[in-house]
């Protein structure tokens, strides 16, 4: 049954559902590099023994791309998914090519800001596409789905990652792996569907639902009761 309802699921929404997941697998593969390679490298490459300066990087990261979580729903909602999602490739872009060539861990931290900032951009306009496609009944399994696919990819990118650098070192070759995999992330974002249509298709039902049951309330002769918003009921608003 399971098996059925994916395949019925892939078979209306597939053209749609794939870019999407190109663009999830390719943030976890870059976000792994990055994640596995950067705090080994801080003292190897860049000199860096004190753990106030590592910690700098986390810090960095995570601040940025918290203020990104918060921000991206508005962006999302007000210019579209597609849009946001293709900002924060963008933004992604120059960080694997400063970390390839850069002999400055300051410049690291700095880069490592932009690159929080993609990662929030990326994850939150993902997320809100694979949610509109699968509907609100199924927003759960939608979350799961995308959380699994980036951090499986965070994961495997990480181990693979650890491999080329014991075979090539942390320079070059780990870098530009990342920067083609965040070329491909934006070219996916090419073929990605906005899904702002499935949005207004979902606010226009539910608000069709909400008419048609205060109708049936008023036909069948109960009380509505008025909705009151700050202690202003919606009749002393209308007038």
């Amino acid at each position: 049954r399971v098996w059925r309802a994916g395949g019925e699921f892939l078979a209306a929404n597939g053209r749609r559902f794939l870019p999407l997941v190109l663009g999830l697998v390719a943030m976890g593969a870059v976000l792994g590099l990055e994640r596995s390679l950067l705090p080994l490298m801080a003292s190897s490459v860049w000199g860096q023994d004190s753990y106030k300066a590592k910690t700098m990087f986390i810090v960095s990261f995570g601040l940025a791309k918290a203020l990104m979580n918060v921000v991206s729903g508005q962006l999302a909602d007000r210019f579209g998914r597609k849009l946001t999602l293709v900002i924060g490739f963008v933004f992604g872009l120059p960080v694997p090519l400063v970390i390839l060539f850069t002999n400055s861990w300051d410049l690291v931290v700095a880069v490592n800001v932009l690159f929080g900032m993609s990662q929030g951009l990326i994850g939150s306009s993902l997320i809100f596409m694979v949610i509109d496609l699968f509907g609100v009944e199924r927003k759960g399994l939608a979350v799961g789905i995308c959380e699994a696919l980036i951090y499986s990819t965070v994961s495997v990118m990480s181990a693979v990652a650890s491999e080329i650098a014991d075979k090539h070192g942390y320079r070059p070759v780990p870098f530009i792996i990342g920067a083609v995999v965040g070329g491909l992330g934006l070219l996916s974002s090419a073929f990605v569907i906005d899904t702002m249509d499935l949005v207004r298709a979902q606010q226009a039902n539910t608000a069709g639902n909400a008419a048609a049951s205060d109708a049936l309330l008023l036909e069948s002769g109960a009380k509505v009761e008025p909705v009151t918003y700050g202690g202003v009921d919606n009749g002393d608003a209308a007038a």
